[in-house]
């Protein structure tokens, strides 16, 4: 186990001091100010948001620029009944109550 130990104490000391921390961005608003920065707009802003109607009922997601494409991204879609109590080692069941919208 002693061996074991200084073999990664060597190890360790020949890769040498680890990288200093890479700085984090400074959070700024629109106006470009640095004394605060509301979040509320990028996670309550509807402009991008989308619902799609299913079998279970609406799906709400959002719309996204990628490489100048349009895309949808639909995030925590449940596609069955959680797994707990009588059902955790069974097969899926279906959504039992279709929820307006997800």
């Amino acid at each position: 186990m002693i061996e074991c130990e200084d073999s990664i104490t060597r190890l360790l000391n020949k890769a040498g001091p680890p990288p200093p921390p890479t700085p984090t961005p400074f959070l700024a608003r629109e106006d470009g100010s640095k004394r605060d920065w509301n979040i509320s707009k990028c996670v309550c802003d509807e402009s991008n948001s989308v619902v799609v109607n299913t079998s279970s009922g609406g799906v709400r997601g959002q719309t996204l620029n990628v490489v100048n494409h349009k895309i949808n991204q639909f995030l925590n879609i449940p596609y069955a009944e959680p797994p707990v109590g009588p059902l955790r080692f069974s097969p899926p069941q279906p959504l039992q109550t279709p929820k307006q919208i997800i």
